[in-house]
């Protein structure tokens, strides 16, 4: 099961690669996730990867080695859906 914040994390890797940016580092997704330590980038992205969600692109030591998978890719287009769907109905109140 897929926790709200761990479809941040996927919504901030699609946003990257929608914009063609790199995959986010650790530290980016602790700076765009308001996190103190680099450690919970690291454990959300290692529970992604459990999931299959996210993977491991390159065994070699860089900084930006994980990608969405196809499952990743369609789980962060939903929850960015019901994101702009959620705040649609916020606006017509």
């Amino acid at each position: 099961m897929t926790t709200e914040r761990q479809f941040e994390v996927l919504h901030v890797f699609l946003d990257r690669e929608e914009k063609r940016l790199p995959s986010p580092t650790y530290k980016d997704l602790a700076k765009r996730l308001g996190w103190q330590c680099l450690s919970s980038s690291r454990d959300y992205i290692r529970a992604l990867s459990k999931q299959k969600l996210i993977e491991k692109v390159s065994d070699e030591i860089v900084s930006r080695p994980w990608r969405l998978t196809e499952a990743g890719i369609k789980l962060a287009k939903a929850y960015r859906n019901r994101i702009q769907a959620d705040s649609a109905k916020a606006r017509e109140r």
